[in-house]
């Protein structure tokens, strides 16, 4: 029976199969494929924390403003791509703690590499230390995806038809169809500190910083009827 193992991906429904294998008594043939796509990061979200007692108890409120001239020297929209992370829950959390420091979290939101090294160094000759990438991600992801999983489909489609035509047969209507999520994507987190104040001190010069692409994978199982 070791000569069956290609059952494992093509099951023709007339076959019985041996004690490990389901009988099939539906007449249709099931074929699994896969597909898969590299897009080019497009959002890099940076996280950012001011906190009043790690700039000698100044208030939030300077912080901000300091912030938000930093930003626009670095080519930003501050309107558009700067916003507040959880304000009630941070509020709650330092009414419960009733810390004398106010601390408050922000998510930026830029769209390439050039402008992200702008802003590191600019933050960094600024005196802004706690800020670092938290995740990068792609504006067109939910397209991508479906375009991955429409080419898996196609690729089983093919596979079904030579496969049928190869024993003298043509692969009819899909009956079945299962996405694995294997595999799947999601968001890459990096969640990694910038010591950029070290690179200062050691007259390091800034890098260039390139991400890599991110995988889509679609894997589809799907049972075409006999013609």
């Amino acid at each position: 029976m070791k000569k069956l193992v290609l059952v494992l991906l093509v099951a023709f429904g007339t076959t019985a199969f041996a004690e490990n294998y389901v009988v099939m008594n539906e007449n249709y043939i099931e074929v699994t494929a896969k597909a898969e796509k590299e897009v080019v990061p497009d959002e890099i979200y940076l996280r950012i924390v001011l906190n009043e007692g790690n700039y000698k108890n100044r208030k939030l409120s300077e912080l901000e403003k300091d912030l938000a001239a930093v930003l626009k020297k670095s080519g930003v929209d501050v309107e558009k791509s700067l916003k507040i992370k959880d304000l009630s829950s941070n509020f709650t959390k330092r009414f419960l703690s009733r810390k004398a420091n106010v601390e408050q979290e922000y998510s930026l939101l830029l769209h390439d590499t050039k402008t992200l090294m702008k802003v590191i160094k600019n933050m960094d000759a600024a005196g802004f230390s706690d800020f670092g990438i938290e995740r990068v991600d792609n504006s067109k992801m939910e397209e991508y995806r479906s375009e991955v999983r429409i080419e898996a489909m196609r690729k089983a489609a093919k596979k079904a038809s030579e496969l049928a035509q190869a024993i003298g047969q043509d692969a009819g209507k899909a009956v079945y169809i299962r996405e694995s999520d294997m595999n799947y994507y999601a968001p890459r987190n990096v969640m990694y500190a910038m010591k950029s104040r070290d690179m200062v001190e050691e007259d390091v010069a800034m890098p260039e910083l390139e991400f890599e692409p991110l995988k889509l994978n679609s894997s589809v199982t799907v049972r075409f009827e006999f013609k």
